[in-house]
């Protein structure tokens, strides 16, 4: 996305213009995430530079995780991912 940002390009313009909208879209859809909620709460427990392990074997929850612990970052936390496997 960023560097679309710098295309002056009509086409360029309409995929930046599709990303974007994506993007928010995203991001609207993990702010109101059960897990961003809760890791929010987290946050108000422990300050950076605390490392916070993110454990979810639903695949639907992939994308709040990763903005979360995007955002997470950005403010000194570290987040380590883990894709729990399902047991049969």
């Amino acid at each position: 996305i960023a560097q679309l940002k710098q295309a002056t390009s009509e086409p360029g313009q309409r995929l930046l213009s599709m990303l974007n909208f994506e993007y928010q879209a995203i991001e609207q859809a993990a702010k109101n995430h059960p897990a961003t909620l809760a890791l929010s709460q987290v946050t108000e427990h422990i300050l950076p530079p605390a490392i916070m392990v993110l454990v979810s074997q639903l695949n639907h929850d992939a994308e709040a995780l990763l903005v979360t612990g995007e955002k997470l970052t950005r403010r000194g936390f570290t987040t380590l991912n883990i894709e729990a496997a399902k047991r049969s």
